[in-house]
């Protein structure tokens, strides 16, 4: 049902070192993308992002995702990286 990938991703630490963590990211489900537009379908039309809290309150529909993964999903819609049919 989900596609998972597995992604090295590198970070820094406080020192400018980086380390490598091994990552899985997970494909957006059909559910979740009309979950995640119906609730924003207005903000996106007009380019702009939703209040911290009204992500909160959707991210509650959404229990696998954090509020940044869909703080980051909004913005790739917003920017236009991801079209919005």
């Amino acid at each position: 049902m989900f596609s998972v990938v597995a992604v090295t991703a590198k970070k820094r630490n406080l020192h400018g070192c980086t380390s490598q963590k091994n990552v899985k990211r997970r494909r957006w489900s059909d559910r979740e993308r009309d979950v995640l537009l119906s609730a924003f379908a207005d903000d996106i039309t007009k380019k702009s992002m939703p209040s911290a809290k009204r992500i909160t309150v959707a991210s509650r529909s959404l229990p696998q995702r954090t509020i940044p993964q869909i703080r980051a999903q909004l913005s790739n819609y917003i920017c236009g990286k991801i079209r919005f049919d």
